[in-house]
């Protein structure tokens, strides 16, 4: 919930835990100003309706109670009393939250009941469904299970709204399962949509808003007879009866897909490796970590897309890109610790370089340049930069990346069991707020390229009007001096 104030910084933040009570804290004092409990409810989802510009503001709560009977309420998130309380006729197997408004200045949450392809719509009120009839064309949204990810747009008919399947892509009879799916966010922000090379020829970033990744993890059973003669043959006895051993091959799969079509963009796939998977997707790259069960460590690799020197059409369609070929630049380090999750700074204009935040299993949450992590650094003899390499601003490869404890954004104060991370632009374009979930919560404004465009708080300010005052007396001195001396030459 937004505070205004002039940097963006003041935030009112709702938090909801597992056990049914939703908290409002405070973001710079870090104190709980209401705590509402739902007891025996179970909460699923937590949508904000209507900001606190359009006072006042509107949040929606929704969740099954013991029975698994369902229900929503509405909460006004500044006092935490509670304007509505409804029971749900149906099931809902998924919650979208549409950030357009209506002339209510609500916006439209999208209830998909179960076991069929009705959607609900709250508020149900002309204003929502006119609002859904303006978007429906450029809505598309997805779901996912252990097996199967399935992408659906939205269609109308009078009032009634439906949910119609585009794709669907399933692992049900392959020993894969999806363990992690990541999206680009509700606003893409990139600075440029080209990267310039050192020869002053340009690479085309492939910007596609729609693009989610899709993480699994695979075990391959290979039965290998023991007395074929083959690998993991060992002597038996003829008393003894022929067994097989079974041996497990674990991989892990990346899938790059758009969520429009369905179109997969890029496959990739790590043998000899395994989870735990954590994934994070910006721009025109995703950044994901593993371990490998070949090198016995942790590895971080990084793929980036771009389009063919040839493109040149100036806006972006998934219809017509669906046969536009992508060049795919991938590489991989060697990361010395464990990862519990991952994200990438938020700004309003993109225009600050992204640093990843990393946070470790030690409740540590380290701020990496993506510049290190860079898929096209150089393997160069001595780990020195050409030329070339300086104007590009890259960095010879090096194969192992190590998180220095002076880039932990929480100094020394550790988030115990930390599974999330979570950015958002602010009114500077050089701070990014971060806020860390875990066993504790944990809340910074971030400048990974120091605050730019803002004077530090310590600054000296009645040094700065000292020193522009006596610059000032001192100018009109001069030009008085510089007068009487033309005067004078003049004179003779």
């Amino acid at each position: 919930v937004d505070i205004r104030d002039r940097f963006g910084f003041r935030k009112m933040m709702v938090a909801v835990t597992e056990v049914g009570k939703i908290f409002r804290i405070h973001s710079k004092s870090g104190s709980i100003r209401w705590v509402r409990f739902y007891p025996d409810l179970n909460i699923k989802y937590f949508f904000q309706l209507k900001k606190s510009v359009n006072f006042p503001p509107e949040s929606v709560v929704i969740g099954t109670d013991a029975q698994d009977n369902w229900w929503l309420s509405v909460i006004n998130p500044l006092t935490g009393n509670e304007t509505q309380f409804t029971s749900l006729p149906y099931s809902v197997s998924h919650a979208i939250h549409l950030h357009f408004t209506g002339n209510d200045h609500r916006s439209v949450i999208l209830l998909v009941e179960d076991s069929s392809n009705i959607i609900h719509y709250f508020p149900p009120t002309p204003s929502s469904l006119s609002v859904i009839n303006a978007h429906k064309s450029t809505t598309f949204f997805y779901t996912h299970n252990a097996h199967s990810v399935t992408g659906f747009s939205i269609t109308t008919h009078g009032t009634s709204v439906n949910a119609q399947l585009v794709w669907h892509k399933s692992w049900l009879h392959a020993p894969e399962t999806v363990v992690s799916v990541v999206g680009s966010g509700t606003k893409m922000n990139a600075h440029g949509p080209a990267r310039v090379l050192s020869d002053n020829t340009v690479m085309w970033k492939y910007l596609n808003p729609n693009l989610v990744v899709i993480g699994t993890v695979t075990k391959h059973d290979s039965t290998i007879d023991t007395l074929s003669g083959g690998r993991g043959v060992s002597e038996k006895s003829d008393e003894e009866e022929d067994t097989t051993s079974v041996a497990l091959e674990e991989c892990v799969s990346v899938y790059v897909v758009d969520a429009v079509t369905g179109r997969l963009v890029h496959r990739t796939q790590h043998k000899q490796a395994m989870g735990p998977l954590s994934i994070a997707h910006s721009e025109n790259w995703l950044v994901y970590h593993f371990w490998s069960t070949k090198s016995y460590a942790f590895e971080i690799a990084t793929i980036e897309m771009y389009r063919p020197p040839n493109w040149d059409t100036k806006f972006f369609s998934s219809y017509e890109e669906a046969n536009t070929p992508v060049n795919i630049i991938q590489n991989s380090f060697m990361f010395t610790s464990s990862v519990t999750t991952m994200a990438v700074t938020n700004t309003n204009k993109g225009i600050t370089p992204k640093q990843i935040l990393i946070g470790l299993s030690s409740g540590h949450v380290v701020a990496l340049d993506k510049r290190i992590l860079d898929a096209r650094r150089p393997i160069r003899p001595g780990n020195r930069p050409t030329m070339e390499d300086q104007l590009e601003g890259l960095m010879p490869y090096y194969t192992i990346v190590e998180p220095n404890p002076l880039l932990f954004i929480n100094s020394n104060r550790s988030i115990p069991l930390l599974r999330s991370i979570h950015t958002y632009p602010s009114h500077l374009e050089s701070t990014s707020i971060v806020t860390c979930l875990g066993l504790d919560l944990f809340y910074i404004t971030f400048s990974g390229s120091t605050t730019y465009d803002r004077l530090d708080p310590n600054f000296n300010r009645p040094f700065l009007l000292l020193f522009l005052t006596l610059v000032l007396l001192l100018t009109l001195l001069v030009s008085k001096l510089a007068n009487n001396a033309i005067l004078k030459q003049l004179w003779k």
